[in-house]
């Protein structure tokens, strides 16, 4: 979690909010950010080597590796969408943030690939199904064509499911008034909607549609 304060404090909408980082821990940030940075490397490292070892090894063009490629991609781009802003806050103090530019798409990159990181693991469990059931059918049933479509499928679903979500928030963030001092996850929408001075109707049907999509 991040302290997170505002430039603006009046009734109209901030563009840049200040990331202060962990609140009563910002002599120790350094540290903190150790196991970050850590954790980061590894998955970068081996998501990397897992796509360069299948890319060059023409045997592991099979279905179930290929959905491993996405699964791979998919937690490289959730991982450089939010680690590197937060290993520059703690490192460089670089707190600035910017709410269409950053904040709404981290929250949108975020969501959308983590929805992919799912529906992948659910077509990698299709193919370990088709496999032990219709062994003798598997390389008809997942063919290329089948994995491509599959693929193009997932991540236009992630996609479909996150785009109304993000343009809810940025109306509610243009309904409302900058939050003064709140808990911001780079990901989190409930600072937004805590802020709101719009209508309680107006307020409810968003909620209801935010919590809908998700």
């Amino acid at each position: 979690m991040l302290g997170m304060s505002a430039y603006n404090k009046t009734d109209v909408h901030p563009s840049i909010f200040i990331l202060i980082g962990i609140p009563g821990l910002e002599a120790a940030h350094i540290w903190i950010s150790i196991p970050f940075c850590v954790v980061y490397l590894l998955a970068l490292l081996g998501n990397c080597s897992l796509l360069f070892i299948i890319k060059t090894d023409s045997s592991l063009h099979e279905p179930m590796y290929l959905f491993l490629c996405m699964l791979a991609v998919a937690d490289l781009i959730v991982c450089t969408t939010a680690v590197p802003k937060l290993l520059s806050l703690f490192w460089f103090h670089d707190g600035e943030i910017r709410i269409e530019a950053s904040c709404l798409v981290q929250m949108f990159f975020i969501h959308s690939f983590t929805l992919m990181e799912s529906a992948v693991l659910l077509a990698m469990a299709y193919d370990r199904y088709v496999a032990i059931c219709n062994p003798l059918r598997y390389s008809t049933i997942l063919t290329n064509r089948v994995v491509s479509v599959i693929g193009v499928g997932v991540l236009v679903r992630a996609f479909i499911f996150v785009i109304p979500f993000v343009f809810l928030i940025l109306r509610l963030l243009h309904a409302g008034r900058a939050p003064r001092d709140s808990i911001l996850v780079l990901q989190d929408h409930v600072p937004y909607v805590k802020v709101l001075n719009a209508s309680i109707f107006t307020r409810l049907v968003d909620v209801s549609w935010i919590f809908f999509l998700l």
